[in-house]
């Protein structure tokens, strides 16, 4: 049985000599089978000498009955000296009645696995003393637990982060570590490494706060690194640099002349060489900017750099390269448009100096795209001219005396805020079945001037009442027009946009906006115009109200007027009635003393006698 065993096998006595050995244990230790039976030979004899003192325990174990069996992994030297790993398993083996008990040992040879663990743990102690070197923060991140599984020395010493500090972390406080303008970029990592493909890898640049409490920029590289059974990612392997002192150079590089370098083909930004306009060389970011699929399509199919300016731009970039050549002023950075592959316009700046090139002087250009940078912008400039406008609206609103006051100086307004060929405000009687013209405001002659009324058209009407903008791109397109939109479309008028002017007290009128260039307003358009049509409605319902009540005044004061002057007739004609009585009183007193002095008596009654007054 032992000799038909694939595991070396031997039977030691307590004294350690050998009694029995397999051939595969001769074999594996590289010994006959009488060398081994030797007298004077013992297995423990060819013992690793470290191993040695755990071996020997066991062995105590077994015969002081402690243990049923010593399992251990240790190390024997064959009779060529070289080294073999074995499992070895001992039992203690009690024999026949009178027999001494004896050591069953069983050696399988593992050399070749602990062969293969000594090299993979090298390749790992290799691959930790890489990562550690490495200049760039590495770290491996479990997505179901959240949590980190490896982070390189680099990456501690990046963030001022030990790994325990960063394990013992919940995911919320490690999230606080990250500037809370950048979470949306670290939630789109997020998002596009779960759709990745093997090899893809994710890039985002943020700021972290590290130990010491300062913010770094960093720019983060991410891919898959592990996958379940179904292929959705388990783990990621990221990669980070520390790019704060290029962020800080960046910012530097908008106040100053000299911070760029000689041509660089893997540069993020275009870079552009032309002698007097043909072009020399472009790199892949500039022939992509100008949406080429390489640099060779891009020179092959422009040629020249100027075809790619657009006309309006053309001179003023030829003023500048004349000036630049012959040492006069001309600006270092600037912007212009360009035209793409796809006949599409983008906005460009332009960092430009003059170098040799291959023994000829050329002008190099450093090209970013701000296209979206510009119309940001752009759309910034509008919103604080819309702000503008409705603080002069405002203002106007409490200054203006008048309707028509009030409704032309915002419309002045609005044609400096929209592009348009006519403005103009309708307004509504109260039951909108009769209009006029209040003010019109037009680049052009016009057939509809101020004052004029019409009928509106009941539909136009529901539509304003349903409806915050109705947006025409052709008035043709409008069935049985009424007869104002003909008069519109006979002066040229094509599209229009209009809004209604309500008030607490219903449809006050309406604001119509037209151009003569065909769907030419959008809802944003629209939504600007809403912004001013409300404080417009309000000021123009005031206006009236201030008519209303200054034409009452007025009303009023003549009619007090007209009042007074009857109270003074009256008074006047009172007054001359006393007047006429004390003359008749003093006619009478003369008359009785007349009478007296005669001494006559008065035939009739004294109408005045008893009147002491008299």
């Amino acid at each position: 049985m032992t000799e038909k065993a694939e595991i070396g096998t031997a039977h030691i006595g307590l004294d350690l000599l050998i009694l029995q050995v397999n051939k595969h244990l001769c074999n594996m230790l590289g010994y006959r089978e009488e060398e081994l039976l030797d007298s004077n030979f013992r297995l423990t004899d060819m013992t690793y000498p470290e191993d040695q003192p755990t071996s020997q325990k066991g062995l105590k174990q077994l015969a002081q009955g402690e243990v049923e069996a010593h399992v251990m992994e240790g190390r024997y030297f064959r009779k060529d000296q070289s080294i073999i790993w074995v499992h070895q398993t001992i039992t203690l083996l009690k024999n026949a009645q009178g027999m001494p008990p004896t050591f069953l040992f069983i050696l399988e040879d593992i050399t070749k696995r602990k062969e293969l663990e000594t090299a993979q743990a090298r390749v790992e102690h290799l691959n930790e003393r890489i990562m550690n070197s490495a200049l760039s923060g590495v770290f491996i991140r479990d997505l179901k637990k959240q949590a980190l599984m490896y982070v390189n020395q680099q990456y501690e010493k990046m963030t001022g982060y030990s790994f325990k500090q960063l394990s013992l972390m919940s995911p919320e406080e490690r999230k606080s570590l990250l500037h809370p303008d950048d979470h949306p970029k670290i939630d789109r990592v997020a998002q596009n490494i779960l759709k990745a493909k093997d090899g893809e890898q994710v890039e985002t640049e943020y700021r972290y706060k590290k130990g010491d409490g300062q913010w770094a920029w960093f720019l983060l590289r991410v891919t898959v690194f592990a996958r379940d059974e179904s292929g959705q990612p388990t783990q990621t392997l990221g990669t980070f640099i520390d790019i704060s002192e290029r962020k800080h150079t960046e910012k530097m590089l908008k106040q100053s002349e000299e911070k760029y370098r000689n041509i660089i083909e893997g540069s993020l930004q275009g870079i552009l060489v032309h002698e007097n306009l043909k072009i020399l060389f472009v790199n892949q970011a500039c022939a992509t900017i100008h949406g080429y699929k390489s640099p060779e399509e891009f020179i092959s199919l422009v040629g020249t750099a100027d075809k790619t300016i657009t006309p309006e731009d053309q001179k003023r970039l030829l003023r500048y390269k004349n000036n630049r050549l012959n040492g006069e002023n001309a600006p270092i950075r600037y912007e212009y448009q360009a035209f793409k592959k796809d006949g599409s316009i983008v906005t460009l700046q332009n960092e430009v100096k003059v170098i040799q090139w291959e023994g000829k002087t050329a002008i190099q250009g450093f090209i970013i795209d701000v296209t979206e940078r510009r119309k940001a912008q752009n759309a910034l400039k509008l919103y604080n001219q819309r702000l503008q406008l409705l603080r002069e609206i405002d203002e106007l609103i409490l200054k203006a005396e008048s309707s028509t006051e009030v409704a032309n100086a915002i419309l002045l307004h609005i044609q400096e805020l929209i592009p348009c060929d006519r403005v103009g405000i309708n307004i509504f009687s109260p039951d909108q079945k009769r209009a006029y013209l209040l003010v019109g405001l037009s680049d052009g002659k016009t057939n509809l001037a101020p004052g004029s009324p019409f009928n509106p058209n009941p539909v136009m009407i529901e539509q304003l009442m349903k409806h915050p903008m109705l947006i025409i791109d052709d008035l043709r397109s409008i069935p049985n027009p009424s007869k104002v939109a003909s008069l519109l479309i006979e002066e040229g008028l094509r599209s229009a946009i209009r809004l209604p002017l309500n008030t607490q007290e219903g449809l006050l009128g309406a604001l119509n906006i037209y151009s003569k260039q065909e769907g030419m307003y959008s809802e944003e358009y629209g939504e600007m115009l809403q912004e001013v049509a409300t404080p417009l409605a309000i000021g123009l319902l005031q206006t009236q109200y201030r008519e209303q009540i200054q034409n009452y005044a007025e009303n009023l004061e003549k009619e007090v007027r007209n009042r007074t002057a009857e109270l003074q007739k009256t008074i006047n004609f009172m007054a001359g009635r006393e007047i006429r009585m004390a003359e008749l009183k003093r006619v009478i007193r003369r008359l009785r003393q007349q009478l007296k002095e005669a001494d006559l008596v008065p035939v009739a009654d004294d109408p005045l006698s008893g009147n002491d007054s008299i």
